[in-house]
């Protein structure tokens, strides 16, 4: 699977993404599409890598079972983190004219399709 292409795919069906990233378990980003120079691939993987890391650790700590989405909505856009199988992450960023529901199918659509070929 080209992962580069299935993130472009993703960034150009989503209206007001501006960046998405596929990152392993460490956060190092290992494919992205980005819609603008505003935004860093790397510093968006390394961050969100972190925040997924201890979101999926303390979710089922909480009696919340297995992460499945995480949702960081902001003042200027939000975040949207997928865990995927073996310790690999989706990050979405969103800008505020997106539509979150629509960003959040998509990610998933490809969520499944990323799981697949990282089995």
């Amino acid at each position: 699977m080209d992962f580069e292409a299935t993130l472009r795919s993703l960034l150009e069906r989503t209206a007001g993404v501006r960046g998405c990233v596929l990152l392993d378990g460490d956060g190092i980003l290992l494919a992205s599409a980005l819609a603008g120079p505003d935004v860093s691939g790397e510093d968006l993987g390394a961050r969100c890598g972190l925040l997924l890391r201890e979101l999926a650790t303390v979710t089922p700590r909480l009696g919340g079972g297995p992460l499945r989405a995480t949702i960081l909505d902001a003042e200027r856009g939000s975040i949207v983190l997928l865990p995927l199988r073996g310790n690999y992450g989706l990050a979405l960023f969103l800008g505020r004219e997106g539509n979150l529901g629509q960003a959040l199918f998509e990610a998933r659509k490809v969520g499944f399709a990323l799981n697949a070929a990282l089995a």
